[in-house]
C-alpha cells in the first residue's frame, strides 16, 4: 500500500494546521478599526457552498449562473458544463436526460469518473464506487450556479478524488415570500417526455420548497430506454445569528443496456450499418437512491460562522448483463460529519480569509455477484471504509495588488474488505472457498497541499500561478474487480503534482482566461485487460504525465448580442512501461467551441454552439494499435423566452446530423475488433412552463 509520509513530513503538516488554527483563534478578535476589507468572495449565506470560488489563488474558476444554464442549447447538464475550456464529455447510450454521461477534466479517459470530483453544496456526490454521478437525478430548476475548478486544488477542501478538478452544484436555498410553484413539460426526439415542478413557500424566516420530475425515453439505441423519477425537499429556518436546514432526495431509475456496436473485419462484421441497434437487448440497470442532510451555519461573533453539516446517502444498484450471464446487487450507504468555520481574521495587518474544518466519513459496501438476477450469489464482496480529515484553507491579501492562498490536508483512511464465496451456487464454477481473496485490512495516512499567487499587474491584466499535490485512493469497485475476476484488494493509492499559470485580462467589453498546466500522476489506477487474472485487473502504473493549454474568452458586441470562444489543448500520455510515451485513451489532444448569445427582444433568447472535438484512442488500446475514432463538428441551437407567467424553449442537438461517438473499446482478444457506442443524429426537444 502506498507508504505514510515521513515522519518529519507528517510533523510539519501537522504543525502547520495547528498554527494556522492558533493564529485564527489570537486573531479574530482584532478590533473594528483594524480590520481591513475582505476582497470580494463569492459566497452564500452559506454553508458548505462557498466551495472553491474566490477562496484560493492561483486558480481559474468558471461560474455558469442559472441565467447561463437556462439559455444553454444543451440538454443535459454535462452537456451545458462540455461547452466550458478543460471539460470534455464521455457518452455511452445516447440516452436521454443525460443517463450514461460522464465528465472528464484534464484527460483521464476511461477512469474520470473517479478523478473528477462531483459536489452539491459542497458535499460530495462522487461515491466510492466507479458509477457515474446520475446529473439526470438534479432537477435543473433547482440550480443556482454551476463552479468547475481544474486541477487538483480541491484536493485539501473535499479530500481524494479530486485530481482532474471539482464541479460544484449550488442549489437555490432562499425564495420570495410567500407561495410560489412552477410547471414545466416537454417533448423530445425517441418520444422524450418530461414533467417537473417547483414550489416554495417562505414565510416569517421559513423555507419549504418541493422539487420534482419524472422523464420517459425510448432513447436513440434499442433498449436504451429511461425511466427516471425524482424528488426533493428542503426546509430551512433563518435564526438570528445564522440558518438550520433539512435537505432529502430521493430518485429511482431504470435504464436499457444496449451495448456497444461491433466492427470485427476478420468475420466481416460491420454493425454500424444499423446504429440502433443493440448487442445486449435484454441488460439493463436499475438503481435507487436516498440522500439526507441536515446541519446549520451560526455566526459566533462578525468574522466567524460555524458549519455543521451531517448526511447519509444510500445507493441501491442492480446491473443484469444476461449476454454474460452475469449480475451485480451493490448497496453503498455513506455517513458524513462535516464541520467546518469560516474566518476573517487579521495577520500581520493583512486580511486572511480562511476554512478550518474536518471531514469524517463512513462508507459500507456490499455486493452480490450472480449469474442471473434471482438466482443466489456466487460470492458477496463486503467493505468498509473509515476516513478521518483535519484541513486548512487560506487566502491572505498581502497588497491591493498581490494575494496569495495556502492549504493543507491529512487524512487517515482504513479499509476492510473481503468475499465470501458460495460454490455451491449457480455460477460458482466450482470455485471453492480458499479460491478467493481472504480479506484485507488496511490504513493509510494522505496528504493534500497547494499554494496559490494572483497578481494584478494593472486594471486590466491579472496573472495567477498554483502548485499543488493531492490523491485518491482506490473505489471499493476497483478493488473488488469484476463479477467473475478474482482480484487483487491490494491497489496503491493515487497521487498527483500539479503546477499551473494563467492570466486573465479584461478591457471595457472583453474578457479572456488563458492558462497552461503540467501535472505528474504516479500510482494511477486503471483497468488492464491482460492483467493478473484471466479477465483482467485493476493495476497502479506510472507514471502518466498531463499538459496543457486552456483559453475562454468573451465580447459583448453590443448589450443584446455576447460572442465567446474556448480552446483547450491537451496532451495526456504513458511515461513508463511498455506504452512509454503513447497517448491516453479517450483522451482528445483539441477540443474547441464557439458560441453566441443573442438578446432578441424582452421576451425572446437565442444561443449558439458549436463544438470541434478532436479524434481519441479507443479503450484498452494503450499500444496505440487501432484507427482512433473520428474528430466530429456539432452544431447546437436554442431559441428561449419568457412573456409574463409563461416560459418556454425549444432546441435543436447535433443540427447537422453528424456521425460521431467519443467512446468505443478495442478488444484485447480478437486483432481487429472493436466496439463502439453510437450517438445520436439530429434531436430536439421542447419544453414550456408556467409560474403560479
Amino acid at each position: 500500500m502506498n507508504k505514510i509520509p515521513a515522519p518529519g513530513i507528517t510533523k510539519r503538516i501537522t504543525n502547520a494546521l495547528l498554527t494556522i488554527s492558533a493564529v485564527l483563534l489570537v486573531t479574530q478578535d482584532v478590533s473594528a478599526q483594524n480590520r481591513i476589507t475582505a476582497p470580494p468572495i463569492l459566497v452564500t449565506a452559506s454553508r458548505l457552498d462557498s466551495g472553491l470560488t474566490g477562496a484560493a489563488s492561483g486558480t481559474s474558476t468558471t461560474i455558469v449562473t442559472s441565467e447561463q444554464i437556462n439559455q444553454s442549447p444543451g440538454r443535459t447538464l454535462p452537456e451545458i458544463l462540455s461547452f466550458e475550456a478543460g471539460v470534455q464529455l464521455q457518452e455511452l447510450y445516447g440516452s436521454t436526460n443525460g443517463a450514461g454521461q460522464t465528465i472528464d477534466i484534464r484527460g483521464f479517459g476511461e477512469p474520470a469518473t473517479a478523478n473528477t470530483l462531483i459536489l452539491i453544496n459542497g458535499r460530495r456526490l462522487t461515491d466510492l464506487d466507479l458509477a457515474a454521478v446520475d446529473f439526470s437525478s438534479i432537477p435543473r430548476d433547482s440550480i443556482n450556479r454551476i463552479e468547475i475548478t481544474r486541477g487538483n486544488l480541491g484536493g485539501v477542501l473535499y479530500g481524494g478524488g479530486a485530481q482532474g478538478g471539482v464541479i460544484n452544484i449550488i442549489t437555490k436555498s432562499h425564495f420570495k415570500d410567500g407561495i410560489h410553484g412552477e410547471i414545466k413539460s416537454g417533448y423530445g426526439s425517441d418520444r422524450l417526455r418530461e414533467i417537473n415542478f417547483t414550489a416554495s413557500q417562505a414565510t416569517d424566516g421559513y423555507f419549504l420548497s418541493a422539487y420534482g420530475n419524472k422523464v420517459l425515453g425510448d432513447g436513440y439505441r434499442e433498449n436504451s430506454s429511461l425511466r427516471q423519477s425524482t424528488l426533493a425537499f428542503k426546509l430551512s429556518k433563518r435564526l438570528t445569528s445564522g440558518d438550520v436546514f433539512l435537505h432529502v432526495d430521493f430518485d429511482d431509475q431504470t435504464l436499457g443496456l444496449p451495448g456497444g456496436r461491433i466492427v470485427d473485419p476478420s468475420t466481416g462484421q460491420n454493425d454500424l450499418v444499423n446504429p440502433r441497434g443493440a448487442q445486449t437487448p435484454n441488460d439493463f440497470a436499475l438503481s435507487n437512491g436516498m440522500a439526507a442532510y441536515m446541519g446549520g451555519s451560526f455566526f459566533l461573533n462578525d468574522d466567524t460562522e460555524l458549519i455543521l453539516d451531517a448526511s447519509v446517502r444510500r445507493k441501491d444498484q442492480d446491473s443484469d448483463f444476461r449476454n454474460q450471464q452475469s449480475s451485480r446487487d451493490t448497496v453503498l450507504t455513506t455517513w458524513g460529519f462535516t464541520p467546518r468555520l469560516l474566518v476573517n481574521a487579521i495577520l500581520a495587518n493583512k486580511n486572511l480569509t480562511s476554512t478550518v474544518g474536518t471531514d469524517l466519513y463512513y462508507v459500507d459496501y456490499n455486493s452480490d455477484r450472480k449469474s442471473a438476477p434471482n438466482n443466489a450469489p456466487f460470492t458477496r464482496v463486503k467493505a468498509y471504509q473509515y476516513t478521518a480529515a483535519l484541513y486548512a484553507q487560506s487566502a491572505l491579501e498581502l497588497t491591493k495588488k498581490l494575494s496569495m492562498s495556502f492549504g493543507s490536508r491529512i487524512e487517515r483512511i482504513t479499509t476492510q474488505i473481503g468475499d465470501t464465496a458460495f460454490p455451491n451456487n449457480p455460477g460458482s464454477f466450482g470455485y471453492p472457498q480458499t479460491t478467493f481473496r481472504p480479506t484485507m485490512s488496511d490504513s493509510d495516512l494522505e496528504y493534500a497541499l497547494n499554494l496559490g499567487i494572483d497578481y494584478r499587474l494593472n486594471r486590466h491584466l491579472n496573472v495567477y500561478g498554483h502548485i499543488g499535490r493531492s490523491y485518491r485512493t482506490p473505489t471499493l469497485d476497483e478493488r473488488s474487480g469484476t463479477a467473475y475476476a478474482l482480484n487483487t484488494f491490494e491497489l496503491q493509492n493515487q497521487s498527483s503534482r500539479e503546477v499551473q499559470t494563467g492570466a486573465r485580462f479584461k478591457f471595457r467589453n472583453i474578457l479572456t482566461d488563458t492558462r497552461v498546466f503540467y501535472s505528474k500522476t504516479r500510482d494511477e489506477i486503471r483497468f488492464d485487460p491482460d492483467g493478473t487474472t484471466t479477465f483482467g485487473a485493476n493495476e497502479n502504473i506510472e507514471p502518466v504525465y498531463r499538459y496543457g493549454l486552456e483559453s475562454t474568452g468573451s465580447i459583448k458586441l453590443k448589450k443584446a448580442l455576447k460572442l465567446r470562444g474556448n480552446l483547450t489543448l491537451l496532451k495526456a500520455e504513458f511515461g513508463a512501461g511498455p506504452f512509454d510515451g503513447k497517448d491516453v485513451p479517450l483522451v482528445p489532444n483539441i477540443v474547441a467551441s464557439a458560441g453566441l448569445t443573442w438578446k432578441l427582444n424582452d421576451w425572446l433568447n437565442f444561443d449558439s454552439v458549436i463544438t470541434y472535438e478532436g479524434p481519441r484512442r479507443l479503450a484498452n488500446d494503450e499500444a496505440g494499435n487501432f484507427k482512433r475514432l473520428a474528430d466530429f463538428t456539432l452544431w447546437d441551437i436554442k431559441l428561449n423566452g419568457e412573456y409574463k407567467n409563461l416560459n418556454w424553449s425549444a432546441s435543436i442537438s447535433n443540427l447537422l446530423n453528424q456521425d460521431y461517438q467519443t467512446f468505443g473499446t478495442a478488444s484485447d482478444t480478437t486483432p481487429g475488433r472493436y466496439s463502439v457506442q453510437t450517438l445520436p443524429g439530429r434531436t430536439y426537444f421542447f419544453r414550456v412552463g408556467i409560474k403560479m
